[in-house]
């Protein structure tokens, strides 16, 4: 990693590193609705440009 001349190349190695030593993060997602579902009424209306 010292010796490398590109940028790109120190920043994979110090990658590759971190993900060896601390392991790559997990991504987890959890999602929880306490609400009750309520319908939706969704209308389309036509604009005609007149007030």
């Amino acid at each position: 990693m010292q010796s490398s001349q590109s940028d790109s190349a120190r920043i994979a190695a110090a990658t590759a590193i971190l993900d060896r030593g601390y392991g790559r993060p997990t991504k987890t997602t959890s999602l929880e609705v306490n609400t009750p579902f309520v319908p939706t009424k969704i209308q389309l209306v036509a604009y005609t440009g007149e007030a």
